[in-house]
């Protein structure tokens, strides 16, 4: 089932803390050093194949992972809920909408390697086009995000009034 942004941030953000031994801000901060390890990894493996070095051949850059939120299914483990939890982060730091009411729209846009937010477009509208239009903006002003665990590039999201306290 969807839910608001906010609490299903604060929702797996809970349950991350509590199945990890350590603290939350070491997780994070070894997905952050795993990310720019794989950064680096495939900026040298780019350089070597632009110098003719290394074998195999190229093949399309994107990938389809699984759905971050909403339909489609989830990504599974513990980066993922990480990576899930900051992106709805950003994207909330980003939306300003003064309006109030029950109403809902739906996104779905893909995250490239480099964190670069491609494909964004309204699924669902909530029939209120400057609603829809006020989360457009802000997933677009959240560009780029931090690269996103490999496999994890598609992303479904349902956003309410009530995510941000309106």
């Amino acid at each position: 089932t969807k839910e608001p942004i906010a609490k299903e941030a604060a929702r797996e953000t809970k349950a991350e803390a509590g199945s990890e031994s350590g603290s939350l801000d070491n997780v994070r901060e070894r997905i952050m050093q795993a990310a720019a390890e794989r950064a680096k990894n495939r900026n040298e493996s780019a350089q070597k194949s632009s110098k003719g070095e290394g074998g195999g051949s190229g093949g399309p850059g994107e990938g389809e992972g699984a759905a971050g939120l909403g339909k489609g299914g989830r990504g599974g483990g513990m980066e993922h809920s990480i990576y899930r939890n900051r992106m709805l982060e950003t994207i909330k730091e980003n939306w300003a909408w003064p309006g109030r009411g029950n109403i809902k729209v739906e996104v779905y846009f893909s995250i490239k390697a480099n964190g670069e937010i491609a494909g964004l477009k309204v699924v669902q509208t909530s029939g209120d086009a400057s609603f829809d239009e006020s989360v457009l903006r802000a997933v677009r002003k959240s560009s780029p995000l931090p690269p996103p665990p490999e496999g994890f590039s598609n992303f479904w999201l349902t956003a309410r009034p009530q995510d941000l306290g309106a």
